[in-house]
């Protein structure tokens, strides 16, 4: 149980952290890639900062509370005698809640890549393809079309 509930938080931990990245840059500017003729528009660039912004604003407070709840649970396991029923309890409100983050980021990029042209779409695709690709999409798209990071 322990092992899964440290899986579980660095789960939540990674989750944070790239939905708390997201993409940002300049509305004044539009990137180029490679292909001069690929780049954001400030549109595109726009409507990805209010994605992440409204993904952030939708996680923070369940991140909290699942931060909380793995505070308790540490409290739990710490505690002279360990609460069974506690802990099932918890492992409940935190499995909920890892889900919520995942449904959260998960919404986050479909977003982001409803905002993509086609075009922009098969050259991330092409990119996914390639052995060392991000693994995370926000991070490839950010990486791809050279978006700063806030």
């Amino acid at each position: 149980m322990r092992h899964n509930l440290l899986i579980i938080f660095v789960q939540f931990v990674l989750i944070c952290t790239v939905v708390g990245r997201g993409i940002a840059q300049s509305p004044s500017t539009a990137l180029a890639l490679s292909d001069t003729s690929h780049h954001l528009s400030k549109d595109q660039l726009a409507a990805m900062k209010r994605i992440q912004t409204e993904s952030e604003k939708k996680a923070a407070p369940v991140a909290l509370r699942l931060a909380q709840t793995v505070k308790q649970i540490y409290a739990n396991m710490l505690a002279d005698q360990e609460d069974k029923t506690l802990r099932q309890q918890l492992a409940i409100q935190m499995n909920k809640a890892t889900i919520e983050l995942l449904s959260i980021k998960g919404q986050s990029m479909r977003d982001i890549v409803g905002v993509l042209t086609p075009e922009q779409k098969q050259l991330v695709k092409q990119e996914m393809q390639k052995p060392n690709a991000k693994a995370d999409l926000a991070e490839l798209i950010g990486k791809m079309f050279n978006v700063a990071k806030p």
